[in-house]
């Protein structure tokens, strides 16, 4: 079972993301290995550890498979905010091309809604509190980014 987690919480796939090992990491994934799985003390996902690694080919794998990037560890940091505290620059810059690839991707798009994409492009941008974008996506009109901008 690839999402069995040790005595200390960590699943293989947690393990695998913080030694920045992708082909174990994809392995894991194919078979089945769940990526948004948070450790049960710190909240932390695989993409956390990825993150705040800079291991920028285990956060494209994880990100590809569908895991939250909008995900919060239970100090509130986001993958992306982990990248930037660590100074993983070069990884922030290619989750962003990836999300933008990926939000323009009709295999994507059908995979997730593009709402869940862009609830998850703002936060990850610290533009817009989650909340609040829950908040008002659940008005008829739906969340507009016009709308989102004019509250902040």
């Amino acid at each position: 079972n690839p999402n069995l987690a040790a005595s200390d919480g960590c699943t293989p796939l947690m393990a695998a993301a913080a030694h920045g090992l992708a082909p174990v990491v994809q392995l894991l994934l194919e078979a089945k290995a769940q990526p948004d799985v948070m450790h049960p003390e710190t909240g932390d996902t695989a993409f956390h550890w990825a993150c705040a690694r800079g291991s920028i080919d285990v956060m494209e794998a994880l990100v590809r498979a569908g895991c939250d990037v909008a995900a919060l560890t239970s100090g509130g940091a986001t993958g992306a905010g982990l990248a930037k505290a660590n100074g993983r620059t070069n990884l922030r810059k290619r989750l962003k091309k990836l999300l933008r690839e990926q939000k323009g991707s009709a295999a994507y798009i059908h995979k997730r809604s593009d709402r869940l994409v862009e609830r998850q492009w703002l936060a990850l941008e610290r533009r817009v509190p989650m909340e609040v974008y829950d908040t008002l996506a659940q008005h008829p009109r739906g969340a507009d980014r016009r709308v989102l901008l004019l509250i902040i």
